[in-house]
């Protein structure tokens, strides 16, 4: 019953804006930080690819419809390599304040519906302050309320390992993404609702663009 209702809220949601009437397509700008290198050589590669490869924020801010210009942000901690193996993961959820509870229920059941696998278990889901910047070209940022803090910027030659046979290593996370590979400058988690907190800064971890996909 209580799944009958969630997904009569969220075809109502977007049966009721024009611009999503009878194609419900939700799309947007999308970031995705990792704590590993997705670009590297192979002893990089090795030496990340187990527990250094376990934490990352991916971030969705909608462009069009009912849900314009609303974000929602997924902090991951797993307990191991987060695209290899099915290693367990939680999640904390946090979700733009600016949404009405309506918005906030569609947001949540839409998103844990669409990336459930990538979430694992939703630790927590909350409302807070979230700010989502598109700068122009590759230079991304996120922050929530003193707990995220995220950005990214084009790659340049010092950049880049000085040895040889790079190679990028990881696709994004979900196929919504249309996205393209940057450098992080900034990937911190402060909060208190998981087992860890991290600074992992300047590496070649990141993808930027934009999603799309049909709830």
């Amino acid at each position: 019953m209580l799944k009958t209702g969630l997904a009569l809220m969220v075809a109502m949601v977007f049966a009721t804006s024009p611009a999503m009437a009878g194609s419900p397509t939700v799309t947007g700008d999308y970031v995705e930080v990792r704590s590993n290198h997705i670009l590297g050589g192979g002893c990089t590669y090795s030496a990340e690819a187990g527990g250094d490869a376990n934490q990352a924020v991916v971030a969705w801010r909608v462009r069009d419809g009912a849900l314009a210009d609303l974000s929602v942000v997924a902090v991951i901690l797993g307990e191991g390599n987060l695209q290899l193996g099915h290693h367990a993961r939680e999640t904390v959820l946090l979700i733009d304040s600016r949404a009405t509870p309506t918005q906030r229920q569609v947001l949540k059941s839409t998103f844990t519906a669409r990336y459930g696998e990538l979430f694992g278990t939703v630790k927590t889901v909350k409302p807070t302050d979230i700010s989502f910047r598109h700068d122009g070209g590759n230079t991304y940022a996120v922050s929530v309320d003193g707990q995220v803090r995220v950005s990214t910027r084009t790659m340049v030659a010092t950049d880049h390992e000085p040895n040889c046979d790079r190679m990028v290593w990881y696709d994004p996370f979900t196929k919504d993404a249309a996205a393209t590979l940057v450098q992080t400058a900034a990937h911190a988690y402060s909060g208190s609702d998981l087992i860890a907190t991290w600074s992992i800064p300047n590496k070649r971890s990141a993808y930027v663009g934009t999603f799309s996909f049909t709830p």
